[in-house]
């Protein structure tokens, strides 16, 4: 999927709240989301990744950008920066997709719910730490989808 970038302001409501960015463009016209996402991308140059973008219910989007970002950036509240995003592909998990690989009527359950839904269940996979626990959540998920 192809990325796009914009100059945001780098902003913070209250100094016990972490910093945000409102993005500059729409992900929905862009990429079709209309739902909280993640994505990986660069503030000023310095590079993250996973950082969902969310919502904000009034047609704008927004990002939170944690400390240690905002400091690998050299940037602070009120600073302007370039700000890149390049949404998660929609790829399943890989122990996923090998289990839809060998189950025709599996792919089809798997095809039938929203992208929102695929990202959500691969997401949980993917954070295991251990193979054996991605596995197991791999085969929960087949077993919901059955």
């Amino acid at each position: 999927m192809q990325g796009c970038s914009g100059e945001v302001t780098v902003e913070r409501h209250a100094p016990q709240l972490p910093r945000f960015a409102v993005l500059p463009f729409d992900p929905l016209a862009m990429w079709g989301f209309s739902e909280l996402f993640t994505a990986d991308g660069t503030l000023g140059g310095a590079p993250f990744t996973r950082r969902s973008v969310k919502p904000w219910g009034d047609g704008r989007w927004w990002i939170d950008l944690p400390n240690a970002l905002c400091a690998a950036a050299g940037v602070d509240t009120g600073d302007r920066v370039v700000l890149t995003l390049v949404p998660d592909g929609n790829a399943p998990a890989v122990e996923i997709a090998a289990l839809l690989e060998t189950d025709a009527a599996l792919m089809a359950a798997w095809n039938s719910y929203p992208p929102s839904h695929q990202r959500e269940w691969s997401r949980w996979v993917e954070e295991a730490k251990k193979p054996e626990t991605r596995a197991a959540r791999a085969a929960k998920v087949a077993e919901r989808l059955r």
